[in-house]
């Protein structure tokens, strides 16, 4: 049985943990946070949408439907419609990128 919330949570780690950073897994974790002072113009946030959809394809519990973000000034507002496999009961997640370099559930 797969736990839905502890699968959502694992993916939110992901976006917490910088790309690199993990021991023996050099593709674990992510560069999104360069994106956040980036200029919010199309281009850039295509690559960050890019870059969120390469780090969920690494869980292989998660089927991702579709990505949209939304720069503020504090941050970059996350919005995904995924799907936990083997369910596959679609549902929305958001999670906020602050400028404080922390990913979190909304």
């Amino acid at each position: 049985m797969i736990d839905e919330p502890l699968v959502i949570q694992d993916l939110v780690n992901a976006f917490n943990i910088p790309q690199g950073s993990k021991p023996g897994n050099p593709g674990y974790g992510t560069s999104i946070w360069s994106f956040i002072f980036d200029p919010n113009v199309a281009d850039v946030r295509a690559k960050l949408e890019m870059e969120i959809k390469r780090v969920a394809a690494q869980d292989p519990r998660l089927r991702l439907n579709t990505v949209t973000s939304q720069y503020s000034e504090t941050g970059i507002l996350v919005t995904l419609e995924l799907a936990i496999v083997p369910y596959n009961n679609t549902q929305v997640v958001s999670f906020f990128l602050n400028n404080s370099g922390m990913a979190t559930i909304v």
